[in-house]
């Protein structure tokens, strides 16, 4: 199982129950460096028995074209929840948070359609974020369903906050993942997972709070 981003807070947990069912597991990240984190992080998992093996693919720039193209290779299954999520120092929220989250999204999908014909479903994490109409308030009794969608535009996203223009990012991907399979007719389906908001223990190696 492909998992991207497996630095991040939901990919740790993410791997970890790969790794505990026993699958093998194959992570991106953006450095060595990063790749030793994780590997530290999980190295207790890793060693138990009947576990599964975890190996690393470094993707330095996800939006770059064929970003994945060898990640992607001989993978049965792909998690995709690499995506920007920080606000501190953000000055360019199309460069920073926008294209990355959309192009990330869009170039995963392209490689697995390309190279790896045996992938049949990729669940990407979106956000309840993409979802919300924050113009209509908290909605007390109203059910959201895939109909919903966050209204911004992207005018309104590079006018920020940051926190708008990372709604934002979330929003455009999921749009442009489906776009994708719409327009591309792959051999595998998507499923999109909205979470309102994460909670739980900190499993990723964290070396400063101050980015977040």
């Amino acid at each position: 199982i492909l998992i991207t981003g497996a630095s991040g807070f939901v990919a740790a947990h993410v791997v970890s129950v790969f790794l505990t069912a026993g699958y093998n597991v194959r992570g991106t990240v953006r450095s060595d460096h990063t790749g030793q984190n994780v590997l530290s992080t999980h190295a207790s998992t890793t060693s138990l028995p009947n576990s599964g093996k975890l190996t690393l693919s470094i993707v330095s720039d996800i939006t770059i074209p064929g970003a994945f193209d060898e990640a992607v290779k001989g993978v049965d299954g792909v998690i995709h929840t690499a995506s920007p999520f920080f606000f501190a120092g953000v000055d360019d929220y199309d460069a920073q948070l926008i294209q990355p989250a959309v192009k990330g999204t869009t170039e995963i999908l392209s490689s697995i359609q390309r190279l790896n014909p045996n992938v049949k479903r990729v669940v990407i994490t979106s956000s309840f974020a993409s979802m919300v109409d924050l113009t209509k308030g908290y909605r007390p009794g109203y059910t959201y369903s895939e109909k919903d969608w966050n209204p911004v535009t992207h005018e309104q996203a590079l006018a920020g906050p940051p926190p708008v223009a990372y709604c934002a990012s979330k929003t455009f991907a999921e749009k442009a993942a489906f776009e994708f399979i719409s327009k591309n007719k792959p051999n595998f389906t998507i499923s999109t997972i909205c979470p309102p908001m994460v909670y739980g223990p900190n499993l990723h190696h964290v070396e400063s709070l101050s980015k977040l």
